[in-house]
């Protein structure tokens, strides 16, 4: 009876400036293109001495051209900038909301001598109860 043992997956370093094994090539990775959107992983560009290829997870390494890597990175650059926008706006959002809530509490003395934060109420007369 055969027994078989399971090998444990390598895990690579896919950062920047690092050298990955992708089949029996060592590439060495230029760039990575984030893909949000498409429901695929990230693609990356990879190099060897020679030549540049496009690799995305599962769905295989494609030789491309130096004009097809800055158009791949140029890609990437521009979906970056667009969630960085989205954060510092998503995040200027909340800060204006903290600030509203901010300006809407009170400290009101409490008969033990203890400060409590209560929120501010409209005025009654500012009020329609039509």
């Amino acid at each position: 009876m055969f027994t078989t043992t399971r090998r444990k997956p390598t895990q690579q370093d896919w950062s920047v400036g690092s050298t990955v094994k992708v089949g029996f090539l060592n590439l060495k990775v230029v760039a990575k293109v984030p893909t949000p959107g498409d429901f695929k992983p990230d693609a990356y560009v990879l190099a060897s001495s020679t030549t540049l290829y496009e690799f995305v997870p599962h769905n295989g390494l494609n030789k491309i051209t130096a004009d097809d890597a800055r158009a791949l990175i140029a890609v990437g650059q521009r979906i970056a900038a667009q969630q960085a926008a989205a954060a510092i706006a998503k995040a200027s959002e909340q800060a204006a909301h903290t600030a509203l809530v901010e300006s809407l509490k009170v400290e009101v003395p409490h008969s033990r001598g203890e400060k409590v934060v209560q929120l501010r109420a409209a005025p009654l007369d500012s009020w329609s109860l039509s």
